[in-house]
């Protein structure tokens, strides 16, 4: 399966992006037609999904931020929390939420 990025508009006229597997345009086109969207551009990906996801992901964070919440991320995982403790403890001091 390829993966396709598309743009769309929904009947109030917002536009909405994203991405999309499927054998081919084709199927994309119907599935987001199927979904009540007009299409404004559909076009196959190139590369790795993941990856461009990750990138895109951390766009909108400081490298500050990211520089604090691994230093507390670590101090706590090594002081013996669990991995999910330690997110939970940090999701609610995260002042600037993306």
């Amino acid at each position: 399966m390829a993966t396709f990025a598309y743009k769309v508009r929904d009947r109030t006229g917002k536009i909405f992006t994203g991405n999309m597997e499927g054998e081919n345009r084709g199927s994309v086109v119907s599935r987001l037609r199927e979904m009540d969207y007009f299409i404004t551009s559909v076009s196959e990906k190139k590369g790795n999904l993941l990856f461009s996801t990750q990138i895109s992901l951390l766009q909108g964070i400081k490298f500050r931020d990211l520089t604090i919440f691994y230093r507390q991320f670590s101090t706590m995982v090594n002081a013996g929390l669990t991995l999910v403790n330690s997110l939970d403890i940090l999701i609610e001091q995260v002042e600037n939420k993306v």
